[in-house]
């Protein structure tokens, strides 16, 4: 993630110097990344579970068979042998768990969080108070913290359309 221009907008105090707003967009990275993984997608995490549950399967299927008969991994099934599907049950099965939070990571307090990153932002509208906690603020924040692929995708679409607006509505315009 990182912060968006919006944000970058809102955030600037009047007659702040640049590397001051650097060091406080910096400092407040980490808090708003705290806020925000506080809110975990439940379908990802479902989705997770399922996975991590089928690769379990397979995995203690195919390696207790494996115990019991020594030649049993070296069976070929699709093409491959049976040592080459516990390498990949196992690789999908870390991947995973590593999208399932742990117990201690599912307490929430977006309150104290928010705090943190409002004292780095300086940036907290009045309809926002009592709040921190809904999907409407975390959605709104959001905005102000996106993925870089988001950025990436914004710059690309407007290479693209750009040439699309000069030739279809700029005519039009100077006639």
């Amino acid at each position: 993630r990182q912060w968006s221009r919006l944000s970058k907008w809102k955030f600037r105090e009047f007659n702040e110097l640049e590397h001051d707003f650097q060091n406080r967009l910096n400092k407040g990275f980490s808090p708003s990344e705290k806020y925000i993984e506080q809110f975990p997608s439940t379908l990802i995490i479902i989705v997770a579970k399922f996975i991590s549950f089928i690769c379990g399967s397979i995995l203690f299927i195919i390696l207790t068979l494996g115990f019991l008969q020594d030649d049993f991994l070296e069976i070929e099934v699709f093409g491959r042998n049976l040592l080459w599907f516990v390498g990949i049950s196992g690789g999908l099965l870390a991947l995973s768990r590593s999208f399932i939070p742990s117990d201690s990571e599912l307490y929430m307090d977006p309150a104290a969080k928010m705090d943190a990153v409002i004292e780095q932002t300086h940036y907290f509208p009045d309809h926002w108070k009592n709040k921190t906690h809904t999907i409407t603020v975390l959605s709104e924040f959001k905005e102000f913290f996106e993925y870089r692929f988001v950025k990436y995708i914004r710059e690309i679409t407007s290479v693209l359309i750009t040439p699309l607006i000069f030739i279809f509505t700029l005519p039009q315009c100077a006639e």
